[in-house]
């Protein structure tokens, strides 16, 4: 997307029942919390590299704000309760960020307050999760839950275009390997073993791959067609991640996932194969499509799995996979095989390492 800061009314992020300081109490609520489905969108937000904003327009908004649990998250915080009632919020933040308007979204649960985004040409997004004004016609963009927010702003720039041939083979082998479980009826089965046999010979003349291959690679499976599943390990010492060495390109630690294991066993054997060490999974980060953001698509789906793991020693030895081990910060990280991790994964891996409240993400 085209925006790199977005700047939040905090009605649209507390949760009003419990954390809105416009109720008339005369002390601060407990337990003061991010309303349902917050605190993933900012996470998510974070881990995608945008600059946060928040913005408080009454009195002790603010310090409510940093009684919540998502508040580091947020890069600037301004209380605007102390000026003018005519102050544009929105030209404030403009002004102390050095934010470009064409590069800011303003999300809101107030319609009353979506002419401070028109008056300073700065797009905005009325959310409809919170207490809200459903009625302006003023919002560029309108979400019924903050999931729906994510994946706009989740989008990139441009998609990546996917040859129509390309999907239509794919489904025509999901289609093929299903009735091939499924039929009884020998002429059925014949059907299905010629539509394999066509996506196949899709596969290889826009592939360039050999049939042999093609069919080694997208037509050796029998049963029900699932994604296949791949664990990532999270390990940190000293604020610094570990990741291994393939070739000339860096990954966190993992692998798909063998039939006789377990996500957690897994993530287990396959750090001690890669990296040497001995680690314990502490919990789930994420479970990501894998075919998403990645460089290029896979002919079958992949559900990527994130493991934040805690080391219990060991030493890194050369290995048929991979050649060195490394510690990295997240602002000095290694050219990434992107194939099995994109930077923002890795980020990912970051925030929830530092963040005990953390929610797991899935899309």
């Amino acid at each position: 997307m085209k925006y790199k800061h977005i700047v939040f009314d905090l009605d649209s992020v507390l949760d009003e029942k419990e954390s809105n300081p416009l109720r008339g109490k005369n002390h601060f609520p407990a337990p003061i919390r991010s309303c349902s489905g917050i605190r993933p969108l900012i996470q998510g937000l974070k881990a995608m590299s945008y600059t946060l904003g928040a913005l408080s327009r009454e009195k002790m908004g603010l310090t409510v704000f940093e009684k919540s649990s998502i508040f580091t998250y947020f890069t600037h915080c301004i209380d605007i309760s102390g000026n003018s009632e005519t102050t544009n919020p929105i030209l404030l933040y403009l002004d102390r960020t050095g934010a470009k308007p064409d590069e800011t979204l303003f999300v809101t649960s107030a319609a009353k307050a979506l002419h401070f985004a028109r008056d300073a040409s700065v797009d905005c997004a009325l959310t409809l999760w919170n207490i809200c004004d459903c009625s302006s016609e003023n919002a560029t963009y309108r979400f019924s839950r903050p999931n729906e927010l994510a994946v706009m702003l989740g989008k990139p720039d441009r998609e990546t275009p996917i040859d129509p041939l390309l999907s239509w083979a794919i489904e025509l082998q999901f289609i093929a390997q299903a009735g091939q479980t499924y039929s009884k009826d020998v002429f059925d089965l014949e059907r299905f073993d010629r539509i394999r046999e066509i996506s196949a010979e899709i596969m290889a003349t826009k592939s360039g791959l050999s049939m042999g291959i093609v069919k080694e690679l997208f037509c050796n499976e029998s049963g029900f067609q699932t994604p296949k599943l791949d664990t990532r390990a999270a390990i940190f010492e000293n604020g610094k991640i570990l990741m291994v060495r393939e070739g000339d390109k860096w990954s966190l630690p993992g692998g798909w996932v063998d039939v006789d294991q377990s996500v957690a066993s897994n993530t287990v054997k396959e750090v001690r194969e890669e990296a040497g060490l001995d680690v314990e999974p502490v919990r789930l980060i994420a479970a990501l499509d894998g075919n998403k953001k990645q460089n290029r698509r896979y002919v079958y789906g992949i559900c990527k799995l994130f493991v934040l793991c805690k080391s219990n020693g060991g030493r890194f030895h050369e290995n048929a996979e991979t050649s060195e081990s490394g510690w990295f910060s997240p602002d000095n990280l290694p050219p990434l095989f992107t194939d099995k991790n994109t930077e923002e994964q890795v980020r990912m891996c970051f925030l929830a390492d530092a963040d005990e409240n953390w929610q797991v993400l899935f899309d």
